[in-house]
């Protein structure tokens, strides 16, 4: 290739480059301006999902709370947790026993930073051995029992109201007092459940010596108590097994078991037992801390959910709470209190007018 040919070729890849480089300067602006535009595109979109589907706020450094429960109440804690966690990004572990099995663990140290109970008197046997702080011991709400049996012939009277101590006594009578029956109740020991179904029994005995002739012949027999066999489970929910599997012709259990087999589909007979034969039951909690719990005010009672998703200022006050006292102030908040009925409760401060329904 001879001189000029070598000259020629250098003019024209020279002049190409400089043909790339001029389209560069002239297009650069262009290309900037259509990342720009993606990219404000991009963050408009995330914005817009954010908004849709908040994330969940960081309530706490220690995001995470442990919950021990008794064994009727787990179903509504499991619900009402996962609330909780949507709602504010602190998860839950939950443990589910007998309230007497869970007290002992915590009487030997067992690290919960909650425990629901169904009774009072354990969480306050807490407080009276000075493990936990005074302030922290409340009520959460108010349980129900209710007797579930086989015969079909008293299935008219199922219904989840309250019926008269007649009623109750008729179809009591009538599925206990056929050959072998048998009556499952929770364990009176560790289950407060079963305490107030041993008060079940203790009054329907009553009510029927009132009922039988004054002849001492009739009231030595005492029926009520020869008439079935007493299967004791070591909790509410091992007692309703007992009736599920068929080991059992009936069983004083938890309203909300009865409820929540209900709305599966199951079809069983219930009913109500009456208040009046049974003590309140008294459901209560403690913050497992010899520190006093921040419980007032509840800020979920102050605040809508939107609100608590979507306000900085709010969420700098959720962050200077503690994961176990927020958890109680949800559980303790108008907004969860008003929807025990669904899961066979009261609130924990019941009117007479919600007892009586």
């Amino acid at each position: 290739m001879d001189a000029e040919t070598l000259r020629v070729n250098d003019v024209l890849h020279r002049s190409g480059a400089l043909a790339v480089h001029d389209f560069y300067l002239i297009s650069s602006p262009l290309i900037a301006l259509f990342k720009r535009s993606l990219l404000m595109r991009f963050v408009l979109f995330f914005f817009s999902i954010c908004l849709i589907f908040p994330l969940p706020l960081r309530a706490a450094e220690n995001a995470s709370v442990n919950v021990a429960v008794a064994a009727n109440f787990a179903k509504p804690l499991r619900d009402i947790a996962s609330e909780f966690t949507q709602l504010t990004g602190v998860d839950v572990a939950i443990t589910v026993s007998s309230s007497g099995t869970l007290f002992a663990q915590i009487q030997h140290g067992a690290g919960f930073d909650v425990f629901l109970s169904a009774d009072r008197s354990r969480p306050q046997a807490l407080v009276d051995a000075h493990l936990v702080h005074s302030d922290n011991l409340v009520n959460y709400a108010l349980g129900r029992l209710a007797f579930v049996y086989t015969n079909e012939k008293n299935a008219n009277y199922a219904s989840h109201s309250e019926i008269s101590p007649a009623q109750f006594s008729k179809i009591f009578e009538s599925e206990m007092s056929v050959a072998n029956a048998k009556l499952a109740i929770a364990n009176p020991k560790l289950a407060p459940y079963g305490v107030a179904a041993e008060q079940v029994l203790a009054s329907m005995q009553t009510r029927q010596l009132h009922q039988q002739s004054q002849d001492q012949t009739q009231t030595e027999q005492n029926p009520t108590s020869a008439m079935f066999t007493k299967v004791k489970g070591k909790n509410v929910l091992q007692t309703y097994q007992f009736f599920t599997t068929g080991s059992v012709s009936g069983a004083l259990v938890a309203h909300s078991l009865t409820l929540e087999s209900e709305k599966k589909g199951d079809s069983e007979n219930s009913v109500l037992v009456p208040s009046t034969y049974y003590s309140p039951i008294v459901q209560s909690l403690i913050i497992n801390s010899k520190s006093a719990a921040q419980l007032v005010p509840n800020v979920f009672n102050e605040i809508s959910e939107t609100e608590i998703r979507l306000n900085g200022e709010i969420a700098e006050r959720l962050k200077g709470i503690s994961s176990s006292h927020l958890f109680v102030q949800y559980l303790l908040s108008q907004r969860v209190q008003n929807r025990l009925p669904e899961w066979g409760y009261l609130p924990a401060v019941a009117t007479p007018q919600q007892i009586s329904k």
